[in-house]
């Protein structure tokens, strides 16, 4: 699935769009029948053509490449807490002193965030480096990728998993009949890392990150985190394609199977052949749009809907939870949540203003905005709308969004100004809601 890559550095770049036009070329420059990623059939045309059925294959990449990155900053966290030197050693321990010294040692290193002396000490083989700020900055215990201090909740974790491996050392080392506990212990720290990063993975990828001396990030993350961002440009540029071209999609789908002729297969057929199925899809259209047409009020005062881009069930699903966990107010019925959207073959695009209820949000202002831009960086939402110029950027028009749909819990609209301030202290550097975070993120993978 991954598109060929030229190589690239995480300090080459000062932003993700340079770093991308370096890694892939320019995305305006790429033809319309070569393959987004390699491997597949994705490309300008699969999406131009089938745009929902493109934005779910992307969204399927993303997720996947996801769960990689995850693994990647787990394992990271997991080096980072227990070195391979020290990893080793517990390997050959015969002693719970010895056990204790190490256990100690971690804990002194955790408290402080820095090693006195680093487990594995750095092989100098770029003689340019400054080596005295370098060894200070490599002995700093830091979040990988993020590059700050470990957060005192995710020490007390470690500390309680050490504590577990101090214990279940002092039986490995009279039976060593089970799994050592140093893999063991590796294992929860993957895990912890993996559950606190599955909250930020948003709030990282909207800012490129600053690098100094001695820090960086290897290549088990900087590639799944270049390979998202790819997927994020091409479900923007999917985004951009003409909304009668979803409403067409369905038509031309269903002329393929009767034929038997699958995607892959009407992609490489000659273009006169290409053309009349087209032609046949569309005049499907418009007969089936003849016989559903039905008179309709024009509105004097409106509102822009929200383009939803999946099944319109999964907006239902995604009400549920919202309801559940009390992020929504109750008063918020489906049928007032689904009235703020346009779903593919509505030609709606607009609502009386003056009978629309706003969108009662129950929890952070923060919390709301990643969650959007999680939506629509999935193609889940189109927020494109919702710019007041062509080149607004996509934050401008999330936050419009939000302004237009969204009212705080006292009924109150949120303010334009609050909303980009509050757009702004966004960062994965900063103190989020990672439970929410991670529970919407997961949920939202799996919209279809």
């Amino acid at each position: 699935m991954k598109q060929k890559q030229k190589v690239s550095y995480p300090t080459d770049f000062d932003n993700y769009d340079d770093l991308l036009d370096a890694t892939y070329g320019d995305f305006d420059n790429i033809s319309v029948d070569k393959p987004l990623f390699n491997k597949t059939i994705i490309s300008k045309r699969f999406c131009s053509l089938f745009p929902k059925t493109a934005s779910i294959e992307i969204q399927k990449i993303s997720v996947a490449t996801g769960d990689n990155l995850l693994e990647g900053l787990g394992q990271e966290f997991s080096n980072t807490i227990l070195p391979f030197g020290l990893h080793q050693k517990l390997y050959n321990i015969k002693t719970p002193d010895e056990v204790k010294t190490i256990t100690d040692t971690i804990k002194l290193a955790l408290d402080k965030g820095e090693w006195n002396q680093h487990p594995n000490p750095p092989q100098y083989k770029d003689t340019t480096i400054h080596n005295d700020k370098f060894d200070e900055l490599y002995h700093k215990i830091m979040m990988p990728f993020i590059n700050t201090p470990i957060p005192s909740l995710l020490i007390e974790k470690v500390e309680l998993e050490l504590d577990k491996m101090g214990e279940e050392m002092q039986v490995y080392i009279n039976s060593q009949s089970q799994v050592h506990p140093a893999d063991l212990f590796a294992i929860k720290l993957r895990e912890i890392a993996k559950e606190y990063f599955t909250g930020l993975l948003n709030s990282i990828l909207l800012t490129y990150p600053k690098f100094t001396n001695g820090s960086g990030a290897s290549s088990s993350v900087w590639s799944p985190i270049k390979t998202i961002k790819w997927c994020h440009k091409i479900q923007n540029h999917i985004q951009s394609i003409p909304e009668i071209n979803y409403i067409i999609e369905p038509f031309l789908l269903k002329i393929l199977s009767q034929k038997a002729i699958t995607i892959e297969d009407f992609l490489n057929l000659n273009l006169s052949d290409a053309l009349e199925l087209q032609g046949q899809a569309e005049e499907a259209y418009k007969i089936n749009s003849h016989e559903e047409a039905k008179p309709t009020q024009k509105n004097i005062t409106t509102m822009k809907l929200i383009p939803w881009r999946r099944e319109i069930n999964s907006l239902k699903n995604l009400w549920e939870v919202l309801v559940k966990h009390g992020y929504i107010g109750s008063e918020v019925t489906y049928s007032l949540l689904s009235s703020h959207f346009a779903f593919i073959g509505n030609q709606s695009k607009t609502q009386e203003g003056y009978s629309m209820k706003k969108i009662v949000w129950k929890n952070s202002l923060t919390n709301l905005l990643l969650l959007i831009r999680d939506l629509n960086d999935n193609g889940i939402i189109n927020a494109n709308p919702f710019k007041g110029r062509e080149d607004s950027s996509v934050n401008a028009a999330i936050h419009n969004l939000i302004e237009e749909h969204f009212c705080r819990p006292d009924l109150k609209n949120y303010r334009i100004d609050t909303i980009r301030k509050s757009s702004k202290r966004i960062s994965g550097k900063t103190h989020l809601d990672s439970r929410f975070l991670a529970d919407m993120h997961k949920h939202v993978q799996i919209i279809k």
